[in-house]
């Protein structure tokens, strides 16, 4: 084998060499990258999920105080019984001026109402 043709080998083979070792480090960066980027997008669904599960339950705390008022309660009672509340003698009317105000209230003392 002349010495030629060994260069020539050694040549190949470092560059055989060469090109395993880029694509190897190219793929192990693209895997950091992407293991990256999933662990950031976990971070922030998570974030958003808190915000939303927060909202949530603020939204329900306003409906479950709305629902105690007696306006509500007046209400439902006074649309049972052809728009007089038999238990406070009042008509629906005034029962809704009440939880118009409480409404107001709200809109007044509650960011995001």
């Amino acid at each position: 084998m002349s010495s030629s043709n060994i260069a020539k080998g050694a040549i190949v083979l470092l560059l055989a060499v060469m090109v395993s070792a880029i694509l190897y480090f190219e793929n192990s960066i693209h895997r950091d990258l992407n293991e990256s980027f999933y662990q950031r997008l976990e971070q922030v669904h998570s974030a958003q999920n808190n915000i939303y599960l927060g909202e949530i339950d603020d939204n329900r705390r306003f409906l479950y105080f709305l629902l105690d008022t007696p306006p509500i309660q007046g209400i439902a009672r006074a649309e049972k019984n052809d728009g007089i509340d038999p238990q406070e003698n009042t008509p629906l009317d005034v029962w809704r001026a009440r939880l118009s105000t409480i409404f107001r209230s709200m809109l007044y003392s509650y960011d995001g109402v």
